[in-house]
C-alpha cells in the first residue's frame, strides 16, 4: 500500500504541471488542490508505522491497528480527486478517468470491511495493479 502511496503522489505532482493553464484561481480552488495533497501525506503517515516494532510485534497487526485509516483516507483521496477533476479540468462524470478514481475509491473500502487475509491481500494486489495502470494510461507523457 505505502507504494501505492507513493505512485499517487508522483502522479499528482506531475499532473499539476497542468494547473499553469489556468488563468485565475479562486480559494475554492486552492483549497481543493491543498486537500489533495493533505490526503495523500495523512494516508502515506498513516500505512507505515511511526516506530519500530518489537520482537511481538509485526506490519500486519501494525497495519489493523493504525494503517487502516490510511485506507479510508485513500478513498477520501479518490473523491476528492473526482471532484478536482470536474472543478478544473471540466471532466465529465462518465469517463475513463473517473472509472479509474471510482475503483480507487472502492477498493480500500471494501478491503476496510472484510476481515479475511486472502480477501484483503487479492484486494491490495488489485489496487496496486489499478494504481500502476491508473498512473501510466492517465499521466502524459510529457507536458
Amino acid at each position: 500500500m505505502a507504494a501505492c502511496i507513493f505512485i499517487l503522489q508522483i502522479q499528482f505532482w506531475w499532473a499539476i504541471i497542468e494547473l499553469r493553464k489556468m488563468e485565475t484561481w479562486t480559494f475554492g480552488q486552492f483549497l481543493v488542490l491543498l486537500v489533495v495533497a493533505l490526503l495523500l501525506f495523512l494516508a502515506a503517515a498513516l500505512v507505515i508505522p511511526d516506530k519500530e516494532l518489537r520482537e511481538d510485534q509485526n506490519l500486519l497487526d501494525e497495519f489493523h491497528r493504525d494503517g487502516q485509516w490510511a485506507l479510508v483516507i485513500l478513498s477520501l483521496y479518490a473523491t476528492v480527486a473526482v471532484m478536482a477533476n470536474i472543478i478544473f479540468w471540466d471532466m465529465h462524470i462518465i469517463s475513463v478517468e473517473m472509472a479509474f478514481l471510482s475503483a480507487e475509491a472502492i477498493l480500500p473500502l471494501i478491503n476496510l470491511i472484510t476481515r479475511r487475509i486472502c480477501l484483503e491481500e487479492v484486494i491490495t494486489i488489485m489496487y496496486m495493479l489499478l494504481c500502476l495502470t491508473a498512473t501510466f494510461h492517465l499521466s502524459p507523457g510529457s507536458y
